[in-house]
């Protein structure tokens, strides 16, 4: 999958970005089709900064719109709405977030087991003037279903800021087995 994501900084605290993730088909998939996913549009906004003895304070509001094919595996035909919120706390070269949130998925009405709790803690840590190592082990907990834990993944990456408006991330990701 390649994900564009334009990232607009409305304010010096708040911030406006879009995921418009690209789906390559692999083999093994039913339709191994290629294409456009699940646009998300995600609002992230500072309550509190961080000082020398409090972290800071980060609130997300995310809304996932169906428009990928979900008849070829591009989308999940759902509409998500999430919150989370993320505390941050710098240590000299690195940096570590802890960040809690829930999501509401699809109607409502509907159906309601398939909301997600999600949580992760992350890490960055800065290698040169524009290149940080970034790390995160993030997973997905659904209470009312049998599995509970549905899904749990490790990222390890690498940014590279060319200039203050544009950062390259290549990152990578795998599941972790169920515990």
């Amino acid at each position: 999958t390649l994900i564009v994501s334009p990232i607009h900084g409305a304010t010096e605290d708040t911030e406006f970005s879009l995921i418009l993730p690209y789906i390559f088909g692999r083999p093994d998939t039913p339709s191994g089709a290629d294409g456009w996913g699940d646009i998300s549009f995600i609002m992230k906004h500072l309550v509190i900064a961080e000082d020398d003895n409090i972290p800071a304070f980060l609130l997300r509001m995310a809304l996932k719109l169906p428009t990928g094919d979900e008849e070829k595996g591009l989308g999940t035909g759902d509409t998500n709405v999430g919150f989370s919120g993320a505390l941050t706390k710098g240590f000299g070269p690195a940096t570590v977030h802890l960040n809690l949130g829930y999501t509401f998925v699809g109607d409502q009405d509907e159906d309601s087991d398939n909301n997600e709790v999600n949580y992760g803690v992350a890490g960055e840590y800065i290698i040169g003037k524009r290149t940080t190592v970034v790390g995160e082990v993030y997973g997905l907990y659904h209470p009312e279903y049998k599995a509970k834990e549905i899904e749990r993944r490790v990222l390890l990456g690498l940014s590279y800021r060319l200039d203050d408006t544009f950062t390259i991330d290549l990152a990578g990701k795998r599941g972790l087995d169920s515990a």
